[in-house]
């Protein structure tokens, strides 16, 4: 069944090759498409296209697609494909993708279908999942708009379902809420920002049909499906006071926060930074460089697995990776792969984050660095790489997540990670213990020693020549089009009744370094 289902979204998105929607996603898309690399027909590979639509997603709605994230491997590992579990649709969905344009990559208009078919599949989800709170309601699908009890009752369950990441299953939906009305801090002001959204979506309905006096079940649809797509400026906000709650703790202009000080208010019922350390080195975000001064990486923190809901079986949202912002505006500017040294020391000297000021003389060492991977890459830089990223994360520590070697961190929340015997929580004693520790002193402010590994691994290999397009493209997507892999059904009504490239070791060695910057 599950087969089917992404064969009639992926069929339903090829027929409309064309559609509005379709545009509107390439121009999304377009910026970062022009910035990937390429292989020799100037199409995107495997490993570029989980790239792309990671960043795409993550980006425009704070989706963390399961199959697309690295998950503490490389982007060129491989996805799973073998089967169809909902977490492995989008490796199942690419290799249907690649079968049809027989291996040669996915142009831009085929990168666009591929990110409609994913965004169908989800928005499918939420149907099914109102759909299954009607059926539980007892209330008719069809034929009768719903009172403002049923309303109200409709959306509360939805909104339970959506942040515990459970069905409600044989009446348990009181005992359901009040789990996470015990366990969810932010549940008053999720409740407060989905009222909102549903303002917004009644005005929108009453516009449209003045005379209306309830919602019809498509209409309960929409308003659920518009609380999916935007719920990341909710979480945005719970994320940056977060962030402002580390900033305050920060060894200064580092990134990073003292183990002890993460483990200073454990005493407070507000205090949500009780990771255990075991957790916190496997998602990658202590920093251990400093022999006996461990710290927390802000950015890594932040984006790691322990602040991700997991609302859907497609996907989870997690804190927006703040670098995106800095990554997009140098993408756009250079408008290709790789860029000299210079063009990004002059992009980067000119732009802002929320806590580096612009424009900004870069240091020495810096430049140094820059120039050092410039020269293991025939005098470019390539964009796409773990030590740019490296570098991104000593220009913006606050906002760049350090890129850990693959393979030495992994992608578990906290529960997945008690699911394997392992303690995701420290305990009082190892808290307290961390919390005596001794006082850093001046000199070892690590915001003068930020880590640095020489290992490179690209995303791809920039393989493209240039050549003209236009006929190929065409007739890829007749093709594409008529080799169809299924009836072409809409699917959301349909849906109802459901290498890392070794670099060789180092630019210095292959060692673990700590750098002046």
């Amino acid at each position: 069944m599950a087969q089917e289902i992404v064969k009639q979204a992926l069929s339903t998105e090829v027929a409309q090759l064309a559609s509005e929607r379709t545009r509107i996603l390439e121009e999304e898309l377009r910026p970062l498409f022009a910035s990937l690399p390429k292989n020799e027909r100037g199409n995107l590979e495997a490993s570029s296209v989980r790239y792309a639509l990671h960043r795409f997603f993550t980006k425009k709605h704070g989706w963390s697609i399961k199959g697309l994230d690295r998950a503490g491997h490389g982007w060129n590992a491989s996805s799973p494909t073998a089967g169809v579990l909902k977490e492995q649709v989008s490796g199942y969905l690419l290799k249907l993708m690649e079968e049809r344009v027989h291996g040669h990559g996915l142009n831009l208009e085929e990168l666009a279908v591929f990110a409609a078919t994913l965004d169908d599949l989800i928005l499918g989800e939420v149907r099914i999942d109102i759909a299954h709170i009607y059926e539980n309601l007892q209330l008719p699908m069809s034929g009768r708009e719903a009172t403002p009890k049923d309303e109200a009752a409709v959306m509360g369950r939805f909104l339970i379902a959506y942040i515990s990441g459970y069905h409600e299953e044989n009446g348990n939906y009181a005992e359901m809420k009040r789990e996470v009305e015990g366990t969810y801090f932010g549940w008053t002001s999720v409740e407060m920002f989905a009222r909102d959204q549903q303002f917004v979506s009644d005005l929108q309905r009453q516009r449209r049909r003045p005379f209306s006096s309830g919602l019809s079940f498509d209409d309960q649809v929409d308003v659920a499906q518009d609380f999916v797509r935007h719920f990341m400026t909710y979480q945005h906000t719970d994320c940056n006071a977060l962030k402002n709650k580390l900033l305050d703790m920060e060894i200064q202009g580092s990134g990073r926060v003292r183990l002890a000080d993460f483990y200073s208010g454990r005493r407070r019922s507000d205090w949500t930074f009780l990771e255990s350390v075991e957790y916190l080195r496997a998602v990658g975000a202590l920093d251990e460089s400093i022999a006996g001064k461990p710290s927390v990486i802000i950015p890594n923190y932040l984006t790691s697995p322990s602040n991700c809901l997991s609302p859907s079986e497609y996907y989870n949202v997690c804190c927006r990776d703040e670098c995106e912002t800095m990554m997009a505006e140098i993408e756009g500017q250079i408008g290709q792969p790789s860029a000299l040294p210079g063009n990004i020391v002059q992009i980067v000297s000119n732009l802002a984050s929320d806590t580096v000021d612009a424009p900004r003389t870069l240091s020495t060492a810096q430049l140094e660095r820059l120039q050092e991977i410039a020269e293991h890459h025939a005098g470019q830089v390539p964009l796409h790489g773990r030590l740019f990223a490296q570098w991104m994360h000593h220009a913006y520590p606050r906002e760049c997540p350090f890129p850990h070697v693959s393979g030495t961190t992994v992608s578990a929340t906290q529960e997945e990670w008690e699911e394997q015997g392992k303690v995701a929580e420290a305990t009082e004693e190892e808290m307290r213990w961390h919390a005596k520790q001794p006082q850093w002193s001046e000199t070892e402010l690590i915001g003068d020693l930020l880590p640095w590994h020489g290992q490179e691994e690209l995303v791809s290999l920039h393989k493209h020549t240039a050549q003209t397009e236009g006929s190929w493209s065409s007739l890829r997507l007749g093709f594409f089009f008529m080799s169809g892999v299924s009836a072409l059904v809409p699917l959301l009504r349909g849906a109802m009744g459901l290498k890392t490239v070794g670099f060789a070791p180092g630019l210095a060695d292959n060692k673990l370094e700590r750098h002046l910057v």
